[in-house]
């Protein structure tokens, strides 16, 4: 659904609440040819992993900023941006 998710088997874990975290693991492993894994997260594949860190950092950015002086809980941003916490 989002092209420039963000995910873990942990992240998945917490969402889906009778998945444990090695039944995720399975899943995201078995789903590699539409995934890359870098660094303990996995991503859509053939989206460089650095320019989505880049602009999910400044997505985020950009929501804390109109929210001014009242930003939402940081795991609510994560969880709208579909990032791994």
């Amino acid at each position: 659904k989002n092209p420039y998710a963000m995910l873990s088997a942990h992240s998945l874990a917490l969402r889906i609440t009778w998945a444990s975290e090695n039944f995720c693991e399975l899943g995201l492993k078995k789903m590699s040819n539409l995934l890359d894994f870098q660094n303990g997260i996995y991503f859509k594949k053939g989206i460089d992993f650095e320019k989505l860190q880049e602009k999910n950092n400044n997505q985020m950015y950009e929501i804390l900023k109109k929210q001014g002086i009242k930003p939402e809980a940081p795991y609510n941003l994560y969880d709208f941006l579909e990032l791994d916490r």
